[in-house]
């Protein structure tokens, strides 16, 4: 996916593009799935400190600007974001998206027991080993949920070169992937988490 994305932006296509693209990907998949609750969906985005992150938080941004109910809960401070992610928060921030920063588990578990939708952002495919600290518990939040449930790129806690999982992982109703699907995405246990697998070009 590095690869790819190293290729594209040869061609001329920053990495901020990149982000911006693979956010309006997620916040269409949000609206459509939005369109099927009666009286308004309460969109979650949990969001980690990386690109997967950065790219929830442009969903949220793009989200909130079509007047949708949306929260982004992110797993650290958002002074720990750097680059493209970085400049996604300040943006997000800029439109008055609502973003609660270092959520407590409690914090977690009811904004996901009372989501509608969640977006899962928080790990992409630089995951090695096991998953612990608040991404394991944002983690088991959002699985515990019973929340329609969009991931960004793969299912966190999916190992995206073996599709082994890292200790915990989401279970995605759909999972957006972008360029081409990862090993992750196709073999099992990882494909069996990814639900409906859309590819975004």
């Amino acid at each position: 996916m590095r690869a790819l994305d190293c290729a594209a932006m040869e061609q001329g296509v920053s990495g901020r593009g990149l982000m911006e693209n693979a956010g309006r990907a997620v916040a269409e998949a949000v609206v459509e799935r939005a369109a099927e609750v009666e009286g308004g969906a309460r969109v979650v985005v949990v969001a980690g400190k990386g690109n997967n992150g950065g790219d929830g938080l442009v969903a949220a941004r793009l989200l909130y600007n079509r007047g949708l109910d949306v929260v982004v809960y992110l797993l650290a401070a958002g002074q720990e974001l750097t680059g493209d992610a970085a400049e996604n928060y300040a943006a997000a921030r800029a439109y008055g998206v609502p973003i609660v920063e270092e959520p407590t588990h409690q914090q977690l578990r009811e904004a996901c027991a009372n989501a509608d939708i969640i977006v899962d952002a928080i790990l992409g495919t630089g995951i090695r080993g096991e998953v612990h600290g608040p991404a394991r518990e944002a983690i088991e939040a959002i699985n515990s949920a019973g929340a329609e449930v969009i991931a960004v790129d793969l299912p966190s806690g999916v190992n995206s070169d073996t599709g082994a999982l890292c200790g915990v992982a989401v279970a995605a109703d759909v999972t957006l992937t972008f360029g081409l699907p990862k090993v992750g995405n196709v073999v099992y246990p990882g494909a069996k988490l990814c639900g409906e697998l859309r590819v975004v070009d």
